[in-house]
């Protein structure tokens, strides 16, 4: 009976700790996998039994294999995932605005702007010069290409913006999908009494990937089920995963629901970014440019429609400007024409050019809420840096904290090879322990069958 007991507690031993060596030689296959949580075999003594009046152990068994994981530190995660991400996205985006803008350059439209002023100083010392007369309607046609350029180059900026947001919702969708297929796995082998681990794995795996993408919130079930909501729309669980679509309405790019037709209040992620940028800061800088433009068109006309012509029969009552809408600025065609038709005499006397200096003091009067054009022009480059400054310094910041997170992560979750080299040590150990033990048996049956 001892004898019996003794090959049987051994027994158990061999595959425990060969099961043991397992886990510990699939951790370190895995010690490079980022989204792999490291193993941990935990050992119990089986029930005891009691004969002839004692308790005998008998022998040892795997109560589990858990996933070393922290519940919270994911959690933390997946919030600065979310930050990062639109932070960085916006960053991006915000740089290439400001090259589109490409302030202070020969070319900037505040160069232009000073040598439109400059071209009407010039005309007021020899206003009968057709050369400066065409001088200019070349800078005025100088402004007129650069804020035409300016809003296409912003149009592509909002464009781009659109087609990535576009990307991002079918990423979402298949997110979503993956994650209620993971789910459903998960949730049946709990259910069995299973543990999923590499399912766990799997699915986490998942669902950082939409966080970098969007805001989410997740909670989880009894039975391990992720359930996911984005930005206050409930999305995924195990047997359910929404379909959202790209709504572009009133000038608004937001993400929405295809069965409930609920809009996602996007906080986070990418996605966010994409979102932001095309609802807020492109129309926020055309806003600018157009304020600009408009007051520009308005306090030239004003003083221009009062000039006489150089021609015969004198003109007045005329516009520098036709008019000026979404990035067109448009010049009185008669001008562009024949440039004798710029009006800058005060008073119909040939050599006169009092208005011609008017309208090069505009360039600095305050036109626009205490301040120049040129002033106005420089505070929206400023806001462009400030912009870009502060969202920089905003992604250095989550950056950092991330960093910090996903190293904790490492450390406590991933796998530290010493530490699995040190186990196998362990496990090989006990298993030839455990074969010394059977080897030891055999020989005391043997030496007690030879006795009889």
């Amino acid at each position: 009976m001892a004898i019996s007991r003794v090959l049987d507690i051994a027994g158990k031993g061999l595959s425990v700790y060969q099961s043991a060596l397992s886990v510990t030689a699939n951790n370190v296959a895995n010690s490079s996998n980022e989204d792999y949580s490291r193993q941990k075999v935990v050992l119990s003594a089986t029930a005891s039994q009691k004969i002839a009046g004692l308790t005998w152990g008998s022998g040892v068994t795997i109560s589990e294999i858990t996933r070393v994981h922290d519940n919270l530190l994911e959690k933390q995660i997946l919030t600065y995932n979310q930050s990062n991400s639109y932070q960085e996205t916006k960053s991006e985006l915000l740089s290439e605005i400001e090259n589109v803008i490409s302030e202070p350059t020969d070319s900037g439209l505040a160069t232009l702007m000073d040598e439109f002023f400059s071209s009407w100083t010039e005309l007021s010392v020899s206003p009968q010069s057709s050369t400066l007369r065409n001088q200019v309607v070349t800078t005025a046609q100088s402004i007129s290409t650069r804020v035409s350029e300016l809003y296409s180059d912003l149009d592509s900026v909002s464009s781009d913006c659109v087609s990535n947001f576009k990307a991002d919702v079918d990423t979402i969708n298949n997110l979503l999908d993956t994650i209620k297929t993971y789910n459903n796995q998960i949730s049946s082998a709990t259910v069995a009494g299973e543990t999923p681990n590499d399912l766990l794995d799997l699915r986490d795996a998942a669902i950082s990937d939409l966080s970098e993408i969007v805001n989410i919130s997740v909670a989880y079930s009894d039975s391990n089920v992720a359930q996911i909501t984005i930005g206050g729309v409930f999305a995924c669980d195990a047997n359910y995963s929404v379909d959202f679509t790209t709504s572009l309405k009133d000038g608004e790019l937001s993400l929405v629901s295809t069965d409930s037709q609920k809009t996602a209040v996007l906080k986070g992620g990418d996605i966010y970014a994409y979102a932001d940028v095309y609802n807020n800061v492109v129309p926020s800088y055309i806003e600018e440019i157009d304020t600009l433009m408009n007051t520009l068109v308005e306090a030239v006309n004003s003083i221009h429609s009062t000039g006489y012509t150089n021609t015969d029969p004198q003109m007045t009552d005329i516009d520098f400007f036709e008019s000026y809408s979404d990035g067109n600025l448009v010049i009185n065609q008669s001008i562009v024409d024949d440039p004798n038709n710029i009006a800058i005499s005060s008073d119909g006397t040939e050599g006169n050019g009092d208005i011609a200096v008017s309208i090069a003091e505009l360039a600095d009067k305050e036109l626009i809420d205490g301040s120049t054009l040129s002033e106005t022009y420089g505070s929206f480059i400023t806001k462009i840096g400030t912009d870009i400054t502060t969202s920089d310094s905003l992604l250095e910041s989550s950056g950092q904290i991330l960093e910090q997170l996903t190293t904790e992560k490492a450390s406590y979750s991933g796998v530290s090879t010493d530490e699995e080299m040190t186990n196998l040590i362990i496990y090989q150990r006990a298993y030839q322990a455990c074969s010394k033990l059977i080897s030891i048996e055999d020989e005391m049956l043997d030496t007690l069958i030879n006795m009889v």
